[in-house]
């Protein structure tokens, strides 16, 4: 069992207060190839999300490019 104390997203703001759920943001194709997509730490959670908001909010329409994508076939090398 996990000692971390309990946290719950409970949604992201933007600098405007507008307020998104996290299952509303759209997820990139680049994402479920991405090893992080299946962990489950809260801190990676919400640090993709982010990215993934910030990539709809700015430019929706060009590539999604993640700096912290790995692939998942790296894990088995």
């Amino acid at each position: 069992m996990s000692t971390e104390p309990f946290m719950e997203l409970v949604g992201i703001f933007d600098n405007q207060g507008n307020r998104y759920e996290p299952g509303t943001i759209p997820k990139p194709r680049l994402c479920t190839h991405c090893r992080q997509d299946d962990r489950t730490d809260r801190f990676d959670y919400i640090l993709c999300t982010l990215a993934r908001l910030e990539h709809l909010l700015e430019d929706g329409d060009e590539e999604f490019i993640c700096h912290a994508y790995t692939r998942r076939d790296d894990d088995a090398n």
